[in-house]
């Protein structure tokens, strides 16, 4: 067992010096993110906290975590990983020194951009036929209040662990897929497992666009950041799709947004702001709803609603 102090150790150092060290081109605290197929810079990186967090896929963590994403290594191998590769000695419990993980050859950052497309067709068995399990159920009803018929209209999936969450397009056709962890609901517990995780390979696209064939000329159509805030924003009434990057996204993406009337609730943080100031540009028909003070989300303030009704 490796000794606590060491992994202490391990996990202060400097996070931009370990993601340069595994290959990754850090500039301005930005870099491509790992975890995802990232065309643009989506990885933060705060010295101060000596944490990275991507504003796409929402992977975060510490040094050890993103050791443990690039090379490929479990925990334990992690930490002699980036013991290795910045000289600092280690002991295996017993007062010896903890012998070298085999260094594998730094992933350029290229390779990051460069992950084959996945077939999707092979996936479509995984929302034929959805199944809501009991962790999803708490998840969903229990502590997001969501109506049951957004859920079954969007083709949630689930298992004892994650939400299987599709993404169509206007024509109806499945594009990706997003695994949601359920955290301390799940059956399955899994250690370091992020709390979204988008098919590898997939590209980015707008969530839940096959709903602008029922909107009628002239109807609102509310724009939020995430899965969760749509089918908060549907089970109170209204129409909705959810873009979860406005930086990943192409330009045609967003072209069958033009003309529509939009709204939106801006998440209470600097992206959801930076997303309504990107719709902005695309469309000038779209209007700014405020959040109450000391909600994060529309899906916080959905629930927060539901109770004090």
């Amino acid at each position: 067992m490796i000794k606590q102090y060491d992994i202490q150790k391990i996990s202060d150092l400097p996070i931009e010096q370990v993601a340069d060290a595994l290959g990754l081109n850090v500039a301005r605290h930005w870099a491509l993110c790992p975890y995802h197929n990232d065309s643009k810079p989506s990885l933060h990186f705060n010295e101060a906290k000596n944490k990275f967090r991507c504003y796409v896929c929402d992977h975060y963590g510490g040094p050890i975590d993103l050791c443990m994403q690039v090379e490929g290594l479990n925990f334990r191998d992690a930490v002699r990983w980036l013991a290795q590769t910045f000289g600092i000695s280690i002991d295996n419990g017993t007062g010896r020194p903890m012998r070298g993980v085999k260094r594998r050859p730094l992933m350029p950052v290229e390779t990051h951009q460069k992950v084959n497309v996945p077939d999707i067709s092979k996936l479509t068995y995984l929302v034929e036929h959805p199944i809501i399990t009991d962790a999803a159920k708490a998840f969903l009803f229990n502590e997001r209040k969501l109506d049951p018929r957004v859920i079954k209209w969007c083709g949630i999936n689930s298992n004892d662990s994650h939400l299987i969450i599709p993404y169509f397009g206007l024509d109806g056709r499945l594009q990706s897929i997003q695994w949601r962890y359920l955290g301390q609901y799940a059956k399955k517990k899994i250690e370091g497992e992020p709390r979204f995780r988008f098919l590898k390979g997939s590209q980015c696209h707008v969530y839940n666009l096959q709903i602008l064939r029922m909107l009628k000329p002239g109807e609102p159509l509310f724009v939020t950041e995430g899965c969760s805030d749509c089918w908060a924003m549907m089970s109170a009434g209204h129409k909705a799709i959810a873009i979860p990057s406005a930086t990943l996204l192409k330009p045609d993406d967003l072209k069958p947004l033009n003309g529509l009337s939009l709204h939106m609730y801006p998440d209470n943080d600097k992206p959801g702001e930076r997303l309504f100031l990107k719709l902005r540009e695309v469309s000038d028909r779209i209007t700014r709803h405020q959040l109450p003070e000391g909600c994060k989300d529309f899906a916080e303030y959905y629930v927060q609603k539901l109770l004090n009704c």
